[in-house]
């Protein structure tokens, strides 16, 4: 067994997509953004997929691909609380340019080859008047729900939050969601998969209807709890960490605001993402450093150990994945 003894970080892959935006331009403050096309619509900071596969971007495992670094190193990147052969969670930014449809994941089955995708949503940025749905209204039927299906006054029957930066969205199987235009988030995804839509809210832009009674099938409709977690609004005196996904079975992220210096570790258990949410920090360990930006990610591997962060600028903050 190999130890690995310092962060990973991945090359960032664009991915073009119809529904693309141009908030990530400012929010990366445009030398950070990879490619220059317009039609950016999702940076993929890290997956392990049959569709892609992240590439080391520098270090000893310079170019190479997560999937080999999985196959030879997986104990000592990801740790003992995972034993797949695939790297467990996906990472991408969606600038929103265009309203999105309504999905849904649908829930586990043991039956097939569907371990059901458990998603989280972190507000980047916004426009005025954008918004986030996430689940259905607390008095929502599931007969007023199928009357309004393909119309935008279904909108009425769903959970719909302005969007603010800051404010984060827990996304189960079997619970919809879906953004306005003029939204920047993170996603985190674990077991990642497509979704199915259920509508576009155009009769004349409805899913083919086997695809949506598939969708209507996976929605949980007893399912009303909030999925939205509100930013913490209280100014930051000191360092902190606060948990936003404590409770999930397959992974964990807390919000740290440095306003000085955080020490952590890994302990073999499971590796830390690392992505930095505003302003700047330096990452170091027990034989070198890395300095991050707003909007980058990096891996810590699970046999690391002991590091430390420390604002670069201003006060930092950045999410803390593991598994």
């Amino acid at each position: 067994m190999i130890s690995l003894t310092s962060p990973l970080v991945f090359d960032a892959i664009p991915v073009s997509r119809p529904w693309a935006g141009t908030l990530a331009q400012d929010y990366l403050h445009g030398s950070a953004v990879p490619g220059a096309n317009v039609d950016i619509g999702e940076i993929c900071y890290i997956e392990d997929s049959p569709v892609r596969s992240s590439t080391v971007s520098d270090g000893v495992f310079q170019g190479m691909p997560l999937s080999e670094l999985m196959l030879r190193h997986a104990r000592a990147l990801v740790g003992r609380r995972h034993s797949g052969a695939s790297f467990p969670l996906a990472v991408r930014m969606l600038d929103v340019g265009q309203d999105l449809s309504l999905w849904v994941h649908p829930p586990r089955d043991d039956t097939s080859d569907n371990p059901g995708t458990i998603k989280f949503w972190y507000s980047l940025a916004e426009n005025p008047e954008a918004s986030i749905a996430v689940g259905l209204q607390m008095r929502a039927t599931r007969d007023q729900f199928l009357r309004k299906l393909n119309l935008p006054d279904l909108h009425d029957h769903l959970q719909v939050f302005p969007a603010r930066a800051g404010d984060a969205f827990f996304i189960l199987p079997g619970r919809v969601h879906g953004a306005s235009a003029g939204n920047l988030l993170i996603e985190i995804a674990h077991c990642d998969s497509a979704p199915l839509c259920v509508t576009r809210f155009v009769v004349e832009s409805a899913p083919p209807s086997a695809e949506q009674e598939r969708a209507v099938r996976a929605i949980r409709f007893k399912d009303r709890q909030v999925g939205r977690i509100s930013r913490e609004a209280a100014r930051p005196t000191h360092s902190r960490r606060v948990p936003l996904v404590p409770h999930c079975p397959e992974f964990t992220i807390d919000e740290v605001c440095v306003v000085d210096h955080v020490r952590d570790r890994t302990t073999g258990e499971s590796f830390h993402l690392i992505f930095v949410v505003h302003g700047g920090i330096r990452l170091s360990w027990s034989n070198g450093e890395l300095p991050l930006e707003q909007g980058r990610l990096c891996c810590i591997p699970a046999d690391l150990g002991p590091y430390a962060i420390e604002k670069s600028g201003g006060v930092a903050g950045y999410l803390r994945v593991t598994l």
